[in-house]
């Protein structure tokens, strides 16, 4: 009697892959993006266009396969790039997708998914939704004791009260920033 063939190994390389390749793109997307806001633009904004049909094709496969955490993670770090260059719909539709799916992510990852989808949605159409937004996600952050989620989060509600016409918060909004930015120096 021939002894049978052993049944084939599944390779999880494909998984280890894509886990590596995310988390190449967010520590990218980190050191990239702020020269969005500099003398480099124009290099940084090619560097960021040339890794986008990476990222996409990561964040599609982690949707595809219910990693909704790292794909909450990729899309926090790629914030910067669709808020600087005007893709703010592109950016936020991944976002809607990703937190439609987002039942099993963090508190954390939540909370700042919520920070973006609000800042990249427009205040004309959406400051109720927008408003919303910032709320939970600072109640998340605040669960997660994140003091720098918590503080962008506020300084955000202070510019939306300032759009609606409240001009009493711009002094509030101003000790936000500050505190925000203490918060990311010691975090």
């Amino acid at each position: 009697m021939e002894a049978s063939a052993p049944a084939p190994r599944r390779r999880s390389g494909g998984r280890h892959r894509q886990v590596r390749v995310s988390d190449w793109c967010r520590r990218f997307a980190r050191e990239t993006t702020p020269g969005l806001r500099g003398a480099d633009r124009k290099s940084a904004i090619v560097e960021l266009e040339t890794e986008l049909p990476n990222v996409l094709a990561v964040l599609s496969w982690a949707l595809t396969q219910r990693r909704t955490e790292m794909a909450l993670l990729l899309l926090r770090d790629w914030d910067e790039y669709w808020w600087n260059t005007n893709r703010c719909q592109e950016g936020r539709a991944w976002i809607e997708t990703a937190l439609e799916q987002a039942t099993d992510a963090t508190d954390c990852a939540r909370a700042g998914a919520l920070l973006r989808r609000a800042r990249l949605a427009d205040l004309h159409y959406r400051s109720t939704q927008i408003r919303e937004d910032y709320e939970v996600s600072l109640r998340l952050f605040r669960a997660c004791h994140d003091a720098a989620g918590a503080a962008a989060c506020l300084a955000h509600l202070v510019w939306v009260e300032l759009w609606r016409g409240n001009r009493t918060s711009e002094l509030v909004g101003s000790m936000c920033w500050t505190l925000m930015r203490r918060a990311a120096r010691a975090g």
